[in-house]
């Protein structure tokens, strides 16, 4: 278990992941009879993060015992502080889906792109949709970010991220589940944040 981390910044993929991670990993630990320790999990920090997603980061920590790493910086800045920290990890579990910008070259185990710090990139809920998350978390009463009763989608930094437009009616934002479209998923993040290159932030973290 000391090899393996958790890519996790309140998301609701990554979110949905950490549930599926946790019980695997509780499952594999029980039948061999071993306890089962705290969860190494790795966030970069965003410039300007909402303070509802800060918030409910830290009581996922509390809540699921995360041995949460913080790194600010770029991705790949906050990736290669979080390998000198932790040499032993040499895969890290990913909540990308092919519908994220880049998720489409992407395999269930992709490596970091040459030049980054070398992780094996694990993505279980590669072929999973819009909906397949939200009937998750909804089948299975996971708790979730607040942001995402009021009207967001996507959650990014408090800069380039807005309520999805597609989900105003009568004056009114729609929960996130509502969304009809799950193509529209990303209509509340602005262009700059939905261009990141790959092995970028959208690719390895999946802040969705």
């Amino acid at each position: 278990m000391e090899h393996i981390a958790l890519s996790f910044n309140g998301g609701k993929d990554c979110t949905a992941l950490m549930h599926l991670v946790r019980a695997a990993l509780h499952k594999h630990n029980t039948a061999r009879g071993r306890p089962t320790t705290a969860l190494v999990s790795f966030c970069v920090l965003y410039k300007k993060p909402f303070p509802e997603v800060d918030c409910f980061v830290k009581s996922s920590v509390g809540r699921y015992s995360l041995g949460l790493v913080e790194k600010s910086g770029s991705m790949q800045q906050g990736l290669q502080a979080f390998k000198d920290d932790h040499p032993e990890v040499q895969a890290i579990f990913v909540g990308t889906r092919r519908d994220d910008p880049y998720g489409d070259k992407l395999d269930f185990f992709s490596p970091t792109d040459a030049g980054w710090p070398q992780f094996m990139r694990v993505n279980p809920i590669l072929d999973w949709t819009f909906d397949d998350v939200w009937g998750f978390i909804h089948g299975a009463a996971v708790p979730y970010c607040s942001l995402y009763d009021h009207g967001y989608t996507s959650l990014g930094d408090v800069e380039t991220t807005v309520r999805n437009p597609a989900l105003l009616k009568d004056g009114v934002y729609q929960p996130a589940w509502s969304l009809a479209n799950g193509c529209l998923e990303r209509s509340g993040r602005s262009a700059s944040s939905s261009s990141q290159p790959s092995g970028s932030l959208d690719v390895f973290a999946a802040s969705n």
